[in-house]
This record gives C-alpha cells, structure tokens and sequence, in this order.
C-alpha cells in the first residue's frame, strides 16, 4: 500500500486518513490533523496533546505529555502546522486561567476544577519531534484583562500559527492582525512576536458586538501554487465571511495584503442562503471552502464543486 496520504481530516472526535489510492479510513480519536510535507506522516492533537500517525508504526504514537489540559472546546480553532523539514510542530492548546480579582491578572491553572471562574486561552507551542522537547512559546495576548471582563477573552489569544515557506518565520494571528517572529531550526530559539499586517478593514457592522478577533482575519491558509498566504476575514466565529485577501511571498518576504475575489464568493453571497466560514488549499492548488447552508448543516467541498468531504468534518489537511 502507498505509504502517501492525501487528504485527513476529523470528523464526530475522530481522526480519518486517506493514503494515495486508498479510501479513508478512522485511526485513532482527536482534532485538527495535518499531513507532513513529504506525506507521509499525519499529525494530529488528541486531549491537547500531539500524537502521530504513519503507515510504518503500528498504531499511532504519542509525541508530548504536557498533562495540564483544559476542555478542548470545538469553538477553539485548534490547528498544527509542519516545519518545511519536518523537524519541527507547532501546535495550539486551550490552556486553564483564573482571574485574580486582587492582583487584577491572569494566573495560570496548573489542576483543571469544574469552578465557573477558570477559563480557556489559547496558546502555541513548538515541539521538537525527534526529541520530543516541547515548549509553549505564546500565551495569553494583549489587554486580557479588559477583555476578560468584556466576555470577549478569546480575542487574547494568539491561533492559526504558520512556517514561512523557507521555515524561517512563524506567523500567527491576533486581534485579526498577523504576527510574526523569526525561528532558528538549528536549536529551535524563537525571536520576539513582533506586529506584522493588518489583515481586513475594520468592524463588521453585521455583529458589532464581536470581539476585535471578530472583525479582522480568521484563518489562514498556503496556497503553494501560487506561493501566497490567503487570508479571510470573518463577522465572528463560523457566520461568514466579509472579505477575502492575500498576501504574496516573494524573496523570502510577504508582501502587502490585498483583496482578493474567489469566482464563487459573489455567487454565495446573491444567494443569501449559504455562506463561506473557511477556506483551504489542496497541494494542487485546488480550493476547498466549507459551506454552511441555511439549516445549519456545514460541508467542505472545493470550490469548482468537483469534490466534498463528508457534512459536518473539520477542516481537511492535504
């Protein structure tokens, strides 16, 4: 059998895999998959820890223990990504914080508790994976405080961390903003996350009580191909899409964002019963779009409609 896989995705707390002519298959429980550069292995998150999974291994194998896990809510946009040589992972966690009222900050909670005033940040970590050393590297973001007490808490956190095509760069998303920071794979030392992009144009006056996450970028996605990195911008979590752009990669550097108009995004929005909560690039070049329909139902499918996943799947890794 092709020891290749070419699509893997979630679906109902499973993880399934598709090899290069084969049919897909369930391997193990978890969320967020991500195929390996040279596709040949399928990385995935199981309990907020990396597990993953290859043809050569009998089963699937655990990569970090960090233990201190929170509820990993579906509302979380939990996400890994491979470095270019596929030493390297980083992933997201919903990590457990409580809220000192007396010190007015935000403490880390190393024993989740069913206590209404523990909450879940999201967080990005590296991990090594021949090693196994792994090491959180952004935490809780900005002004938590305010936004904690403003219920928008998710809008401090940092989610959809990237390897710049060269494996030099992390880029990760803010507040709708891209962020970015250098990475030496030689000892795996990460550099300061410094502001990079404003992605999107501002509130969104559909829902103008979403967080400042809910009106600039959402998601991210790699478009090889034509060597871009595409973003949307979204009203809040899952009810849309307000624009599209890009941003080209050209010697060794990204270029200023632009908007960007799929064929299909016109036609979607005139129907009025249908619309787009993300996007993302098979290793063709084809794009995948995840359709919500008017009863609620959402299906990824690629937009020439020559293909879909199964209803309700998450995000597809090719």
């Amino acid at each position: 059998m092709n020891s290749r896989f070419v699509l893997a995705y979630s679906l109902d707390g499973k993880v399934y895999v598709k090899p290069r002519g084969g049919r897909a298959g369930a391997i193990d429980e978890g969320v967020a998959p991500a195929i390996s550069p040279s596709q040949e292995k399928v990385a995935f998150l199981k309990q907020g820890d990396v597990f993953f999974y290859s043809q050569r291994l009998e089963g699937t194998k655990r990569l970090t223990d960090i233990r201190t896990s929170f509820t990993q809510q579906s509302f979380f946009p939990l996400s890994i990504a491979w470095h270019p040589d596929e030493e390297y992972l980083l992933f997201t966690r919903v990590e457990p914080y409580i809220y000192d009222e007396q010190t007015r900050r935000l403490i880390e909670y190393r024993k989740v508790s069913p206590s209404k005033n523990v909450v879940g940040i999201m967080t990005v970590w590296l991990v090594h994976l021949k090693s196994g050393r792994c090491q959180r590297m952004f935490g809780p973001f900005g002004d938590v405080v305010s936004l904690y007490r403003s219920n928008q808490l998710e809008g401090a956190s940092v989610y959809e961390p990237v390897f710049s095509p060269d494996g030099r760069c992390i880029w990760v998303l803010h507040e709708g903003n891209l962020y970015e920071t250098e990475f030496d794979r030689r000892n795996g030392a990460v550099g300061t996350l410094r502001f990079s992009k404003r992605l999107g144009t501002g509130f969104d006056l559909e829902s103008p009580g979403a967080s400042k996450a809910g009106h600039g970028a959402l998601m991210l996605a790699w478009d090889s191909k034509s060597n871009r990195l595409v973003y949307w911008v979204g009203r809040f979590w899952g009810t849309g899409v307000s624009e599209y752009g890009c941003l080209s990669w050209q010697h060794g550097r990204l270029g200023k964002p632009h908007e960007w108009q799929p064929p299909f995004a016109k036609v979607l929005r005139q129907q009025g019963t249908e619309n787009i909560s993300g996007c993302v690039f098979d290793r063709e070049g084809n794009l995948w779009v995840r359709v919500v329909q008017g009863g609620g139902n959402a299906q990824w499918m690629r937009a020439d409609g020559r293909g879909a996943l199964p209803a309700n799947t998450s995000r597809p890794g090719f």
